[in-house]
């Protein structure tokens, strides 16, 4: 390798982690910006938001996003039955039977647990009970997948 490709690469690396430069640059925020998107080319508003104009604009047209939300958590919720099932708690996973460095210690284990902050939004009269060590309204999420990493168990706080 020579000491110029080696010199590029340090400067491309340090472009990358170190220096980092503004992606989204436009003075227009807010409402100019998406009609600027709605105006623009397609892909570019795919691009920017992973979603093509009139899927966009029946979501406008549908209601706020909360709403259409909650009638897919409800859709969902009527098909699990059907659809959903859990997975076998008496059997011992793969992953644990034949891994001497898990097995027999983890024999009973049914997969992982973590929890995590997201963002969200409240009513100014409760957004305090939402507020997180940084200072932002946070919803406190608690999930466990499986070994094969399907959800088993997701519940908002």
């Amino acid at each position: 390798m020579t000491l110029g490709y080696m010199a590029l690469n340090m400067g491309q690396w340090y472009l990358n982690n170190i220096e980092r430069l503004p992606m989204h640059t436009s003075i227009r925020t807010g409402h100019q910006y998406m009609l600027k998107l709605l105006n623009q080319h397609p892909d570019r508003m795919f691009n920017k938001i992973r979603m093509y104009q009139p899927c966009f604009e029946m979501l406008i047209q549908v209601s706020t996003i909360s709403v259409v939300f909650t009638r897919i958590c409800k859709a969902i919720e009527s098909l699990s039955q059907t659809f959903i099932k859990p997975p076998n708690f008496d059997a011992i996973p793969d992953e644990i039977r034949w891994n001497p460095k898990y097995y027999p210690y983890f024999q009973n284990c049914i997969g992982a647990i973590d929890g995590t902050h997201i963002a969200a939004h409240a009513p100014a009269d409760v957004a305090n009970n939402f507020r997180g060590r940084k200072s932002t309204v946070t919803s406190n999420m608690l999930a466990i997948c499986s070994f094969d990493m399907l959800f088993t168990y997701v519940v908002p706080r």
